[in-house]
């Protein structure tokens, strides 16, 4: 899978996380009605960055990429949750 980032949206990973947020119980893309899950499924079913920005009108390169940031934090905090204990 490659990621070809758009140099004009030249975004920090805190600033990504802000296309997230949680609505009605579901983690979803700022101003689009798509839970991250479904992003991270399409991803793993092989559909490729731009295949999915390409389905989904409005969407960027960078709200993908989004979903990735915020799945590797969750990951990441439930790793390390998981050796403190």
């Amino acid at each position: 899978m490659t990621l070809h980032f758009d140099p004009t949206f030249p975004e920090t990973e805190e600033a990504l996380l802000l296309r997230v947020i949680a609505a009605d119980g579901r983690v979803i893309l700022r101003a689009h009605d798509l839970a991250v899950e479904q992003v991270l499924g399409m991803l793993a079913e092989g559909m490729s960055p731009e295949a999915i920005v390409r389905a989904h009108r409005g969407l960027h390169i960078d709200d993908v990429r989004a979903c990735l940031v915020y799945a590797r934090r969750v990951v990441g905090y439930a790793g390390a949750a998981s050796t403190i204990g």
